[in-house]
């Protein structure tokens, strides 16, 4: 795939079914609420852009992981 687009969606029942529980809330209100707001801009005439951030490898250099960092990390 060269590019994401709208019909590029996170699978809400392989999520559900074959990762870890704890990250299940992250990753499916991450596409239920894009999903809300692609169709709040079609409907109101607005332009919506979302970035999907490549992957960036290394140490972490802050001195507290994110929820969403520690997520991925618990559901290795």
């Amino acid at each position: 795939m060269d590019m994401m687009d709208e019909s590029f969606w996170t699978d809400v029942d392989f999520v559900t079914q074959k990762l870890n529980p704890k990250t299940h809330p992250y990753l499916i209100s991450k596409t239920f609420t894009e999903r809300a707001v692609l169709e709040f801009g079609t409907q109101h005439g607005l332009d919506v852009v979302t970035v999907n951030p490549g992957l960036v490898v290394g140490p972490f250099l802050c001195p507290r992981f994110p929820d969403s960092v520690r997520l991925n990390e618990e559901a290795e």
